[in-house]
This record gives C-alpha cells, sequence and structure tokens, in this order.
C-alpha cells in the first residue's frame, strides 16, 4: 500500500494531524449544537389564559377601530403599540382571527403548527424590530432582526439585518432561500385560507380582511427585496393613508401616517 511506504515519522505526524482534525470537528460540532440549541434570555412568549387572550382580542379591534377614526380626520396621525401590548395579540392570534366571518375560523396557532413554528414574540429596540418564534418541536428558536427604512420616493424598505437560530447567527446566503420558502408558505398557507373561508365581504374591525392581508403580504415579500407604497385604504369612505415613518425605542413601535385622499 502506498501508505505504508511512508516514513515511519511522517506516518506518525499524519496520525496526529488526523486524530487532532476529528477532535477539533467534534468540538465545533458540539459546540454549534449548543449555541443553536441555547434559548435566548430574551425569549419569553406572552403566556395567556382564555379570558386574557378573549380581552387581548378585544382590544385589538378597539385599536384598530382607533386607527380607523384618526384615518378619518385628513390629517397626520400616529399610532403606537408597546411591545406587551403586540406580544399579547400575537398570544390571541387565534381569538382575532376568531372573530372574522366566515363558515371556518382560522386556527393560527394550527397553521403555525404545521410549519413546525409557534409562540413567535417581537421585541423592539434601537430602530430594530427582533421578530422570534420556536422552531424545531420548541427545542430552537429562531430570531430576526428587521431595520425599516424609506426611500426618496416614500417607499418603504425592510431590510433583514441579522438571522439566528438560537445564539448562532445564519450565513447570508442560507438565508436568502429560507425567505423565499417562508414567502410562498405564508402566501399559500395563511392568507389564500383566510380569504377562501371569510368571504369578499368579510372585515375586522371595519377593515376588508382582503385589504389587510395584501398589506401583511406586501411586507413579508418586500423583506430584502424591492421597497414597496406604504398605503392603506380604509373602506369608510375610501380614505387613503401613507405611511412616513417608522420608530422603534425601547418596547414602543410608533407609525406615522399622512392622508393621500380618496381611492378612486
Amino acid at each position: 500500500m502506498a501508505f505504508n511506504i511512508l516514513p515511519m515519522k511522517f506516518k506518525k505526524g499524519f496520525k496526529r494531524l488526523l486524530i487532532v482534525a476529528v477532535i477539533g470537528l467534534l468540538v465545533a460540532t458540539v459546540w454549534i449544537y449548543l449555541l443553536s440549541s441555547r434559548i435566548p434570555a430574551e425569549y419569553k412568549p406572552f403566556q395567556l389564559t382564555q379570558p386574557q387572550r378573549e380581552q387581548s382580542a378585544k382590544d385589538f379591534l378597539r385599536r384598530l377601530q382607533d386607527f380607523g377614526n384618526s384615518a378619518q380626520r385628513n390629517a397626520p396621525f400616529v399610532w403606537a403599540v408597546s411591545q406587551d401590548q403586540f406580544n399579547c395579540y400575537l398570544a390571541s392570534m387565534d381569538e382575532i382571527t376568531a372573530v372574522i366571518p366566515g363558515d371556518e375560523p382560522i386556527i393560527v396557532s394550527q397553521k403555525l403548527s404545521e410549519m413546525g413554528l409557534a409562540q413567535p414574540m417581537v421585541l423592539f429596540k434601537d430602530n430594530i424590530l427582533t421578530f422570534m418564534i420556536s422552531v424545531a418541536n420548541k427545542s430552537k428558536v429562531l430570531s430576526f432582526d428587521l431595520a425599516f427604512d424609506f426611500t426618496e420616493e416614500g417607499k418603504l424598505q425592510v431590510k433583514l439585518t441579522q438571522c439566528r437560530l438560537g445564539s448562532m447567527p445564519i450565513p447570508r446566503f442560507a438565508i436568502n432561500q429560507q425567505l423565499e420558502n417562508i414567502r410562498k408558505t405564508f402566501e399559500s398557507n395563511v392568507l389564500k385560507n383566510a380569504a377562501e373561508n371569510s368571504g369578499q365581504d368579510a372585515s375586522l374591525a371595519g377593515v376588508s380582511v382582503e385589504e389587510l392581508g395584501s398589506v401583511i403580504a406586501a411586507v413579508v415579500a418586500a423583506v430584502d427585496s424591492e421597497p414597496i407604497k406604504p398605503e392603506l385604504t380604509w373602506p369608510i369612505k375610501k380614505k387613503r393613508v401613507s405611511m412616513e415613518n417608522i420608530e422603534l425605542v425601547e418596547k414602543h413601535l410608533s407609525l406615522q401616517f399622512k392622508p393621500i385622499g380618496r381611492k378612486r
């Protein structure tokens, strides 16, 4: 054999190098596993009782109505929500969607479970929105850091600044395909079902389900993609508003809007 004709010192050095490489690979594998399995200290999704979720759903509907009232006034306005409020809404998604008219209610938690996801939450800090969600039977946590900016034309840009599995950053090349998969899955499994089950005349606190779904889909599709027009048409009197700014400070999100006339 070719290996047997090599000098003894070389063979011993090669074996030592191979052993070191194998040990190094094992250590790296264990380290990566520990980093990816580590639950971030800030990941604390809200655990609400049924009455609390129902109350949170009512509060969400009231906040939507407040938005609509502001949109009717033909003047700039700010719509703000705290981090705790937002996480209450995420924990009450099933109760919120249950009030949408339709033959079959959309069980959001079930749809997430079918995708291997559960218990989403957000963090607001330093103009970064961090979206966190449990994956793989709740043994790991996936985190997305999103930044928002506006072009000179007033279009909204959504940038994914970092993605982590546990505490381990995920390389950009590995993120791009997953982003595309998320867009397709979100559109096919959530929005289409909402449209089919809710019907054309369905509304949520006066907001067309179709319109609301389109806005959410546009924001999801805009992540690391082309900027979008951040416009929303309010069903009553067809008032249109455009988002001018997004401010994310410690545990608070503020959205600034201006009126842009009626939709014809």
